[in-house]
């Protein structure tokens, strides 16, 4: 990676793709749990960076955190959907798979989910 980050942002991992491949400008991406709206709150809900790393745990390029949602995942809205990485499925039943293949475990569609936007 030959984009300049920080060490210490926090680690955006996208494991099911050799390379994440992002669409211009903003991106969303979903993660179960509620480990990145924590790093939203502690950072006073102002944007931060992350560096967005591959399958392989290598980074790929630093991307700003614009702001993160902790809703259902049932709740989040075809807008949304249509803003992940290319390949990431852009229907609710298509996440919910590609979150079990992703997680290793059962997901349920009103799973609380933090959405990140990003660019």
């Amino acid at each position: 990676m030959s984009q300049k980050y920080n060490p210490e942002s926090p680690r955006l991992a996208f494991k099911s793709d050799a390379k994440p491949n992002f669409q211009l400008g903003e991106n969303v991406s979903v993660r179960l749990g509620n480990k990145w709206m924590s790093h939203y709150v502690e950072r006073e809900y102002k944007p931060f960076e992350a560096v967005a790393l591959d399958k392989d745990g290598d980074p790929v390029k630093a991307v700003i955190v614009k702001r993160v949602m902790y809703i259902p995942l049932n709740l989040l809205s075809a807008a949304a959907l249509k803003k992940q990485p290319v390949g990431v499925p852009t229907t609710i039943d298509g996440l919910i798979e590609h979150l079990e293949r992703v997680y290793e475990r059962k997901v349920q569609r009103d799973e609380l989910v933090s959405v990140l936007f990003f660019e």
